[in-house]
């Protein structure tokens, strides 16, 4: 598990914060994720996992989007973001957007979040993405509780991955 410096607020603001959506900023916005995502690349690669799952808000607008769309029926994937990063570019402007199941304050944060997924998918060799239901803040409420009633959430947690997948516990 890394954290890295880049969000979808952090980067709309930085690469759109005018709101005008164009090729050169979209390119600079990817290049930029990219390089973030640099330092851990080769050990995310290595990792050989069979599943990518994606945690926010944006990442279910996304995935929204190209549903409805017709861009991508099965997830999140490289083709579907860079049919969404045309629309976005050929929109302009982040007050042109209009998109289905897109809301207004998604649209806000919109682009920053499109360059990261696509310097993701790029980067990491993600072939298709799946939103999870829930958010870093849900995982965040459930360990306040657990801290409350005395219960370790992240124990239980991990103990039921372990058991869903047959890990040897020893």
């Amino acid at each position: 598990v890394d954290s890295l410096y880049m969000g979808c607020v952090s980067f709309t603001n930085t690469f759109f914060e005018d709101g005008r959506i164009t090729g050169k900023r979209m390119s600079r916005a990817i290049t930029a994720a990219e390089l973030e995502l640099h330092p851990i690349e080769r050990k995310y690669r290595k990792l050989g996992w069979q599943e990518a799952m994606g945690a926010s808000g944006t990442i279910k607008a996304v995935a929204t989007i190209l549903s409805e769309s017709d861009w991508s029926l099965e997830g999140i994937t490289l083709e579907g973001l860079e049919k969404l990063s045309a629309n976005l570019i050929e929109a302009g402007h982040i007050d042109n957007l209009e998109l289905p199941g897109l809301a207004r304050e998604r649209a806000l944060v919109l682009p920053g979040g499109v360059a990261i997924l696509i310097g993701i998918f790029e980067r990491l060799g993600v072939q298709i993405m799946h939103p999870s239901p829930g958010a870093l803040r849900e995982g965040i409420l459930h360990e306040l509780l657990g801290r409350i009633q005395h219960d370790d959430l992240r124990e239980v947690s991990v103990t039921r991955m372990c058991e869903r997948y047959g890990v040897d516990m020893n």
